[in-house]
């Protein structure tokens, strides 16, 4: 039997991990300390949060609060996150004073933010094992300055935490192999169930590792027995920690794109999530609009539909990539292929790349949209093959008629690093969501001058109504349809999705209101970025109160 390329991990250089850990601990902790408001999303994840902390009433039976098995199994999102969220807000409410709006988007940047952080270790040991540790600190370093990957592991989202225990689950998997030990395959399991609690698509880790030790098999590397014995492993390793949580909810997943694939996978045609009929309740209305690139060209045109979703998802990926590593990793992919055929480890990252990309392509042209954080491994994959083809190209730079003979391929290499490095500063240093500043600011006038108890908010865009304070308010509160209604709309339609119902709601809502804010102040109302309108009464078919 043949032996692995590599059995042997080279030891980091002794300023790689510290250097990493600054250049993160600067990025993350600029972006939170100049951020405006946080991801949209950020809001579901707040109220699943403070909902273990404070159970809500039963809606069946509003005299007995659901327990937190009843919370999660009633949840559409896998607890991961929201519970690592709410035991961050724990001390950040005894140290800041309280849960309110702005305490409790600091403590889900802060979750994405560790993440974010504590990536630095197993993506330096997958890509040291996938190349040397040159390359890893190339690709860390390059990752943590990227501005997509900066802001949305530094944002009030689950990603960064999913991508850790990505990475982590690769990591271990590579490292048993290198190491030719079945240990650290049980690791690998264990991580892939924590991404699975995260994201419900981490499933597919078991498929990328799998298929790395199917094609060692097959490059004579271990034998059948062998296989048998890690995949026990693994098994063992994501079931403990997936299965509890597959047993109280019933199924794989509670999330609407779960239940297109299944549906999908049925024969049923799926409409795109967007272009909902009128929702069956308020909170329905004003939580289930992604901020994404959508398809609106009908749901007959299937070809156009996977056309558009391939197009979408190049270029969605190619900014997260920041370009220039996109570009470098994918020549890295051609370039490096008949080194990655015969390497296990070079193509398990691979197979979970080619995977997830084809989830992407078949959910988009399903339920029409895909968004950029979607993108984040695939971008991580381009920056980790960017990082081990460097030194190729650089080589192929010297050999170049206008090269300078005193420039060598270090050289090149360490150049190009730097100025991608750069590039990316105008890209993070700027703040987050700076865009919607207008509705941070009306939720502060809507806590000051509207009564939780007497007064409703309708806002198809969440964040003035969370700033408001709204959101910690919610099942405690009852309202009837009789009670003034404060509607947010923008009148100089700025959000790229103008076309979802809660806003053609808002817009019908309003002609029979009357304005009492808007921002900027100095400009005319339909100059004005942000505007709300007090309605009264309203009555809407098919809501329910706040």
């Amino acid at each position: 039997m043949d032996a692995p390329e590599s059995t042997r991990t080279p030891t980091p250089s002794r300023w790689h991990i510290p250097t990493l850990l600054v250049i993160a601990l600067l990025v993350h902790g600029w972006i939170i300390a100049n951020t405006e408001v946080a991801a949209r999303d950020s809001i579901g994840f707040i109220r699943y949060a403070m909902q273990f902390d404070q159970p809500p009433p039963d809606p069946a039976d509003p005299n007995r609060q659901l327990t937190r098995l009843e919370i999660i199994r009633r949840a559409e999102h896998p607890p991961g996150y929201p519970l690592m969220v709410w035991l961050m807000s724990i001390p950040v409410r005894a140290i800041a004073g309280g849960p309110t709006p702005e305490n409790m988007v600091l403590a889900t940047q802060l979750v994405s933010a560790l993440a974010g952080i504590l990536l630095i270790l197993p993506m330096y040991r997958l890509v040291q094992r996938m190349f040397d540790s040159t390359a890893a600190f190339r690709a860390v370093a390059i990752f943590q300055c990227l501005p997509v990957p900066a802001e949305i592991t530094s944002d009030g989202l689950s990603d960064g935490l999913y991508l850790l225990a990505v990475v982590s689950a690769l990591a271990f998997a590579a490292g048993s192999f290198r190491e030719q030990s079945s240990a650290p395959l049980l690791g690998a399991g264990i991580c892939t169930g924590l991404a699975y609690l995260v994201r419900p698509e981490g499933v597919l880790l078991m498929a990328a590792i799998g298929g790395m030790l199917i094609a060692a098999v097959f490059l004579r590397q271990i034998t059948w027995k062998l296989w048998i014995r890690r995949m026990v492993l693994l098994g063992i390793g994501a079931a403990s920690i997936a299965l509890p949580y597959i047993a109280l909810i019933g199924k794989l997943t509670n999330k609407a794109t779960g239940s297109v694939l299944v549906r999908t996978l049925q024969g049923e045609d799926a409409r795109p999530t967007w272009h909902m009929d009128t929702p069956t309740s308020f909170r329905d209305t004003i939580t289930k609009q992604p901020i994404a690139a959508w398809w609106t060209q009908g749901f007959d045109n299937s070809e156009g539909r996977i056309l558009w979703a391939v197009q979408v998802l190049i270029g969605e990926t190619s900014k997260s990539a920041h370009y220039v590593p996109f570009a470098l990793g994918v020549i890295g992919i051609v370039v490096l292929l008949p080194r990655w055929r015969r390497d296990p480890v070079m193509l398990m990252p691979l197979i979970l790349g080619g995977l997830n990309a084809a989830l992407l392509i078949f959910m988009g042209s399903r339920i029409g949209y895909i968004s950029e954080r979607h993108t984040l491994w695939l971008a991580t994959l381009m920056v980790i093959f960017a990082a081990g083809y460097l030194p190729t190209f650089a080589q192929w730079l010297t050999r170049w008629p206008t090269s300078p003979r005193s420039f060598t391929a270090m050289g090149y290499a360490q150049t190009l690093t730097i100025l991608i490095l750069i590039s990316g500063i105008p890209g993070w240093i700027k703040p987050l969501h700076a865009n919607r500043k207008a509705h941070h600011i009306a939720g502060h006038w809507l806590a000051a001058n509207t009564d939780p108890h007497s007064e409703r908010i309708f806002d198809p865009f969440c964040w003035a109504d969370y700033y408001a304070g709204r959101v910690f308010q919610e099942g405690w509160i009852r309202l009837d349809d009789s009670t003034p209604l404060y509607v947010i709309v923008e009148p100089k339609n700025l959000t790229p999705h103008s076309r979802l119902p809660a806003l053609d709601q808002a817009k019908d809502m309003i002609r029979s209101g009357k304005p009492v804010f808007h921002w900027p102040e100095n400009v005319p109302l339909e100059q004005s970025r942000v505007a709300i309108y007090r309605v009264v009464p309203v009555q809407r078919p098919g809501t329910a109160s706040r």
